[in-house]
């Protein structure tokens, strides 16, 4: 039996990104992938992988669904996210020619690129002749920034199966945003070149800026919010927003996936950016808000539109249980030095980001920062070195009534550049916290001028939870790097 393995991969790469595979058959079976944003009907079980490739400073992981049937005919889905470094730098023409002339190389031919449309995305439908007695179909789309490629191999004699056509036209993007801590999903909004930006508040969810924004030039933003209700009436919540923002709750009975909410419009006149309509609602003792604020002479209702149409209320993951890190690292410090960490954990705003990025995780159940990252740039004196910075700073932190017993550094990493403390209990953060609080302490040396310091804090519910937060400060550490030539991301400013 031939092991699974996707045979467009080196073809990926070539064109600074992958794919992979998947499986279909004769009476379709229905698959919905909610990581992925697609449906598909397959005539078996397919297989699920995940590939890591690494690609510069960047590990991405090529997601497939995979079938190979007896008679060698193949049934492939493939997705996976390009970085938004290579999106800023290349055209989705220039993505599909890389992948189109791979298949014009060696001893395959392609035979015929013609387009093809799938729930309003635009995309390739290609023919090729492999040149080993295989025919090979594929249909490609790039929306925003993920590849979706739905494909099929089969030996020549089977080329006009009825059964291939079914599954390539079986694929349905439904573009869907996950939150899984926040107990919700949003499928198929259609966004139309709203941007997604950096939450800064513990309540946001997500935040979206209009085609025309350019932050701090903000001329129309929708926000998402989940947080524990000041009042638990939906009524007094709903009138209360409408009071502040010198609208009215409107007399339009709503629901959301089910669930009742209310309605807020108010008008907005002015050059500054306003809330203009909301949609408020209570779901297992939280409250949800979607929000849209303009400027004048703008408007989101059809944006708000498409995110109501799409909400679906799914089971809440506890926070310590999704701590996936973000797609790539950020460059921090004035583009001195790449970050990565949790794609759930927020921004605080910072008098001074070009030194410090202050991070936090909200557990919405507890209504906590239940993981915080403190992370400054600093610099290193030039009579030092950083085993003395290491030295010091362990004096100086042992010095004080911080910790309940003391700190020190922790052997074995792999890069000797990064130091890292044990976990300590600190009686005074629970203190003041209200709850029991552990830190942790790491310093990275950069080059010979610059040391990164993070202050990591811990509210766990209990040894499970924090061994989990634990090994996320460990991912952020090791991810502490010198931004070189091939750079990534940078965060805003």
């Amino acid at each position: 039996m031939r092991i699974f393995q996707p045979r467009t991969l080196l073809l990926a790469i070539a064109a600074l990104f992958s794919a992979t595979k998947i499986v279909c058959a004769a009476d379709l079976i229905p698959l919905k992938s909610l990581d992925g944003g697609f449906t598909a009907s397959f005539p078996a079980q397919p297989t699920e992988k995940q590939t890591p490739v690494p690609v510069g400073e960047l590990t991405l992981f090529v997601h497939t669904f995979g079938l190979l049937q007896k008679d060698g005919r193949e049934f492939d889905v493939i997705w996976s996210d390009y970085p938004t470094t290579i999106m800023k730098q290349t055209t989705p023409e220039r993505i599909y020619a890389g992948i189109i002339n791979g298949y014009n190389s060696g001893q395959k031919k392609l035979i015929s690129d013609k387009p093809i449309t799938v729930n309003g995305y635009i995309g390739h439908d290609l023919e090729v002749d492999m040149g080993n007695g295989t025919n090979h179909r594929t249909h490609l789309f790039l929306v925003d920034n993920r590849l979706y490629e739905i494909m099929t191999y089969a030996p020549v004699a089977l080329k006009d199966d009825p059964e291939i056509t079914k599954f390539l036209d079986s694929l349905s993007i439904i573009n869907i945003r996950n939150f899984p801590a926040r107990g919700f999903r949003i499928e198929g909004a259609q966004l139309a070149g709203w941007t997604a930006i950096d939450r800064d508040k513990s309540k946001t969810v997500a935040q979206w800026i209009s085609p025309d924004s350019k932050p701090p030039n903000v001329r129309a933003l929708i926000t998402i919010e989940a947080a524990q209700p000041a009042n638990p009436s939906l009524d007094a919540t709903a009138a209360s927003f409408a009071a502040t923002w010198h609208g009215q709750v409107s007399p339009e009975k709503l629901l959301l996936d089910g669930e009742p909410a209310q309605k807020i419009v108010a008008q907005n006149q002015t050059p500054s950016l306003q809330p203009v309509e909301a949609i408020v609602t209570m779901h297992q003792g939280f409250m949800y808000l979607v929000m849209g604020g303009v400027v004048v002479g703008h408007d989101c209702s059809t944006q708000m539109d498409e995110i109501i149409k799409g909400w679906k209320w799914e089971p809440r993951v506890p926070a310590a249980e999704h701590l996936e890190f973000m797609l790539e690292p950020m460059s921090e410090f004035d583009g001195l030095a790449l970050l990565n960490y949790p794609k759930d954990m927020y921004r605080n705003k910072t008098e001074d980001p070009t030194h410090i990025v202050d991070l936090s995780l909200y557990d919405l159940k507890r209504n906590v920062g239940a993981l915080q990252a403190y992370v400054q740039l600093t610099p290193l004196p030039p009579n030092a070195n950083f085993d003395l910075a290491k030295e010091t700073l362990l004096k100086g932190l042992n010095g004080t009534s911080t910790t309940d017993s003391p700190l020190q550094w922790v052997d074995g990493r792999k890069d000797a550049s990064h130091a890292a403390t044990n976990v300590v209990h600190s009686k005074m953060a629970s203190e003041e916290a209200k709850q029991d609080a552990f830190l942790k302490f790491a310093l990275i040396q950069l080059d010979p001028a610059h040391l990164v310091l993070i202050n990591f804090t811990i509210f766990p519910v209990d040894d499970k939870e924090r061994a989990r937060y634990e090994a996320a400060t460990e991912g952020i550490i090791d991810s502490v790097k010198l931004r070189t030539a091939i750079s990534l991301s940078p965060s805003q400013k």
